[in-house]
C-alpha cells in the first residue's frame, strides 16, 4: 500500500515515518556505505526532510514499510539545488511550480530490484511519481541518481534527459536528471510493471494539491523558514 505523507496529515503516521527514516539509514548508510551520514540515532534525515516534504511510504501486508521516497518543491531549496549544483551544469536546475525534486528512493533489501528488473515496491514508488505528477499538472521531476538508474531508465523508455554532466564515472557516479511527467509514460509503466490501477488513493490526490497549492501561495513560503 503507498501512503501520502505532509505536514497536514504526518500526526497520523509517526510510526510509519519513523519506521522509514530507520529504512533509509539502513538502506544507504549500513548497506550503500555512505559512512558521511551515518548517525548514532540510525535514523538518516536531513535538512530537507521539513514542512515542506511530501514522502510516499508503501507498507506490506504487516504494516512494516519497505520503500519510500520524498517530493519537494523546487522553488524552494531541494537536494539536487543545493548539494549537487556542479553536476546540473548544462540544463541547470528548473525552479519552478510545475517542477518538484524526488529523493531518497529507496527499498528494503527484502524486496529490492534483481538484475535491473524493479520490485513491486519501487514499481508502486514510480507509478506514484507520474500519478503525483499528472494530478498536479507537473512538467517533471529533477533527482539525482546513479548512472546505472539512468541507463535502466532509458532502457525503460523513460522520458528522461541529464542536467549536466555526471561525476565520478569511473566509480559507478552520479547523474542530475529530469524526468518528464506525461500520461503515456504512466500508462507505458503500469502496462509494462503490471499496475492495473492507481496506486495514490483518490483521497491523497486532494491531499496533493492542497498541500502544492498552500505552498506556493505567499504564506507558504513560511513552511521553509
Amino acid at each position: 500500500m503507498l501512503r501520502i505523507v505532509t505536514r497536514q496529515n504526518a500526526e497520523l503516521y509517526e510510526d510509519q515515518l519513523e519506521q522509514m527514516f530507520r529504512l533509509r539509514h539502513r538502506v544507504l548508510v549500513d548497506i550503500a556505505g555512505w559512512d558521511e551520514i551515518r548517525r548514532s540515532d540510525e535514523r538518516e534525515i536531513d535538512q530537507f526532510d521539513n514542512d515542506l516534504t511530501t514522502y510516499f511510504i508503501v507498507t506490506d501486508p504487516q504494516e512494516h514499510v519497505v520503500g519510500s521516497l520524498r517530493m519537494q518543491p523546487t522553488i524552494f531549496p531541494t537536494l539536487t539545488s543545493e548539494v549537487f549544483p556542479h553536476i546540473c551544469d548544462i540544463a541547470g536546475v528548473p525552479q519552478a511550480e510545475t517542477f518538484y525534486d524526488c529523493s531518497r528512493v529507496i527499498a528494503a533489501p527484502e524486496v529490492s530490484q534483481v538484475a535491473g528488473q524493479p520490485s513491486w515496491v519501487t514499481s508502486e514508488l514510480h507509478s506514484g511519481m507520474f500519478e503525483f505528477g499528472l494530478a498536479l499538472g507537473l512538467e517533471g521531476l529533477t533527482c539525482v541518481l546513479e548512472i546505472k538508474w539512468f541507463h535502466y531508465m532509458k532502457r525503460w523508455n523513460w522520458d528522461v534527459r541529464p542536467l549536466g554532466l555526471p561525476e565520478n564515472i569511473d566509480e559507478g557516479g552520479s547523474v542530475a536528471a529530469c524526468i518528464n511527467t506525461t500520461e503515456p509514460m504512466l500508462e507505458m509503466i503500469q502496462k509494462t510493471r503490471g499496475v492495473r490501477e492507481r496506486v495514490i488513493h483518490p483521497g491523497d490526490i486532494g491531499l496533493i494539491r492542497a498541500n502544492h497549492e498552500l505552498i506556493h501561495s505567499k504564506p507558504g513560503a513560511e513552511l521553509a523558514a
